[in-house]
């Protein structure tokens, strides 16, 4: 789950082919920026019979005050993704409530909240280049690949925003994350607009960001903690998530290859050969270097370039273990989805998942039995006994609503420690379970052990999930929650993880994406190109 790679089943090329697909028109609505760029501005999105307004407010904080932490009290920029028309009634509510974020309230057919900062090196660089004449120098730019960075996407009925409930099928924005994803797009492209008006305001004959330039910048983010509650607390879409990627890649082994597909493989492989060149993501030894990426990527090439047309992709891949490593292997596996763009797209309704079933009490304890043995027999080999197995415990700080890790004896917050020791529960209750006759009921069991409701219901309702249960003791000293958040951020289609710590992570998302412009002329960049964004390439001009 550590090693995997943003895909075209990401939210993020989800939400740009539809927009590409629906030729939905965008454009500034309004612009009243000062020369610093501080005021309001609203972009513009007709979807078909539906019409969206993406409002920010726009200042300049001391670099001081700026920060990745989500509990931040100030942003350079704030910004809500609302449908409908905009009154001058709704417009006041935005202004007293949107720059507020955490303490404001949202009007009910607002979608998604958003905010960041803008990058002290790579934003104040771009608009003096600019205003110089020039084009930014494309050697710092691949260092970050963004000029601003977010720092949450709310929505789902957070702040009063629009309930996920409410968008219904046909809605532009239906899907997982469409409507976070949209608030993205157009937060990249305030960013690029910014950086012009502000360069524009020193200088009126000040430069256009070169296409090339401004279609390789993407957004900045950054994740911390909360990731790992989110796969354990929502075991329905860990599954679904990671059944529609395995499910696109066995239909992808299973496919015998034509001459073109094998080599649109090894273009592909090649590019991404150029790409980890290029890249100067800092992997601290948590994630593989681009040495090794490259080093890989040659072996792949190699094997590649053998396949027998009479056999499928599984012919390549029987022969990577021990070459390659890991992310390696999961990179092949990224650009062999990439080859059949039809079946991934036939698979994104797969995405969506219904809530947890109930709870069913007229099971036989035998029954359950059978179900813990089948799904849970990793949890079962868990050595849990050793103080290690245990040495960190999760909870919500009371400040700032964030997940946190504390160190179990030593740090404060047991006492509101959140049930997500997985393992533990399920050993404790096999150890329950084991002196119940067979044929009594789990109604009449928690009548004895109510402590076991909640990981009974959990088991249950999982049965035939294959993929729910990240297969790790959240607890142990040795966990790194790194690994469960690239899983997510990959599904996002975020890339470029860079490490802060083994807690937390700096992405980048949209980066290589069509911009507006590209949208409203169906510019045609490269063979493919449409479809395919990712891993962007250093910009040549």
């Amino acid at each position: 789950m550590g090693a995997v790679w943003p895909t075209r089943l990401s939210f993020a090329r989800q939400l740009v082919a539809r927009l590409q697909r629906e030729q939905w028109q965008i454009g500034v609505g309004q612009w009243e920026l000062d020369a610093e760029g501080c005021g309001e501005a609203i972009y513009r999105v007709e979807a078909g019979s539906h019409t969206f307004h993406f409002v920010i407010f726009s200042t300049v904080l001391d670099p001081a005050e700026r920060t990745d932490r989500v509990i931040a009290e100030r942003w350079d920029a704030a910004a809500a993704l609302c449908e409908g028309e905009l009154t001058a009634e709704r417009l006041a509510h935005f202004r007293a409530n949107v720059p507020k974020q955490e303490y404001g309230r949202a009007d009910f057919q607002t979608l998604s909240w958003t905010r960041g900062n803008r990058s002290g090196r790579f934003f104040d660089h771009v608009v003096d280049c600019l205003a110089d004449g020039r084009q930014p120098d494309v050697d710092l730019l691949v260092q970050g690949g963004y000029i601003f960075r977010s720092t949450a996407y709310y929505a789902n009925a957070k702040f009063g925003l629009m309930p996920y409930e409410m968008i219904t099928p046909d809605h532009p924005l239906a899907g997982s994350y469409m409507a976070q994803m949209l608030a993205a797009y157009l937060f990249r492209e305030f960013a690029a607009d910014l950086a012009e008006h502000v360069a524009r305001c020193r200088n009126p004959q000040a430069a256009r960001l070169h296409p090339a330039i401004r279609r390789y910048l993407g957004i900045g983010n950054a994740t911390g903690l909360g990731l790992v509650p989110f796969a354990l607390n929502n075991p329905q879409l860990t599954h679904a998530w990671c059944w529609v990627r395995e499910t696109a890649v066995s239909h992808a082994k299973t496919t015998i290859p034509t001459a073109a597909e094998r080599d649109h493989l090894l273009q592909l492989l090649d590019h991404c050969h150029r790409y980890f060149g290029e890249d100067q993501t800092e992997t601290k030894g948590l994630f593989t270097d681009q040495a090794t990426l490259q080093r890989d990527l040659v072996w792949l090439r190699e094997r590649v370039a053998r396949q027998p047309l009479d056999q499928p992709w599984q012919w390549v891949c029987d022969g990577m273990a021990g070459q390659v490593d890991v992310e390696s292997e999961e990179l092949l596996h990224t650009l062999l989805i990439e080859l059949y763009p039809a079946v991934a797209d036939g698979l994104v309704a797969h995405l969506e998942m219904p809530p947890l079933a109930p709870l069913r009490p007229e099971m036989t304890l035998a029954a359950l039995v059978e179900v813990v043995r089948r799904d849970y027999a990793w949890a079962l080999q868990l050595d849990l006994a050793d103080p290690a197995a245990k040495h960190f415990f999760w909870y919500f700080s009371a400040d700032s609503e964030e997940p946190l890790l504390g160190v179990r004896g030593v740090e404060a917050g047991e006492g509101v420690e959140r049930p997500l020791d997985i393992p533990h529960q399920i050993q404790s209750l096999m150890r329950d379970l084991a002196p119940a006759p067979a044929d009594e009921t789990v109604a009449f069991f928690l009548l004895q052990q109510p402590q076991h409701r909640l990981i009974i219901h959990r088991v249950q309702a999982l049965d035939g999930l294959a993929y729910a249960e990240p297969r790790s003791n959240i607890m142990d000293a040795a966990f790194i929650p790194l690994y469960l958040q690239r899983f997510q951020l990959a599904m996002y289609g975020m890339e470029r993880y860079s490490p802060q710590s083994v807690n937390w992570v700096r992405v980048t998302l949209m980066q290589g994406a069509p911009t507006v412009q590209d949208l409203g002329t169906g510019t045609d960049l490269a063979a493919g190109w449409e479809d395919n964004w990712a891993f962007a390439r250093r910009p040549e001009i």
